[in-house]
């Protein structure tokens, strides 16, 4: 998986450690989460960051 963001997912990201661990066992599975699965999970983590949270993820099959 390739993880491209901006400032608003990847400082929180940085700044705690738990909230990436969580992204990572949602994300780790043999498939790539739903749509709506994926909006949910980039917006868990209100604090920090500018408030702006474009990604884009790239699975591999």
């Amino acid at each position: 998986m390739l993880l491209l963001c901006g400032r608003g997912l990847a400082e929180p990201l940085r700044a705690d450690p738990s909230f990436a661990g969580h992204l990572a066992r949602r994300w780790e599975g043999p498939r790539a989460p739903g749509p709506t699965a994926f909006l949910e999970d980039v917006q868990l983590h209100p604090e920090g960051g500018c408030g702006d949270r474009t990604a884009a993820v790239v699975w591999e099959r």
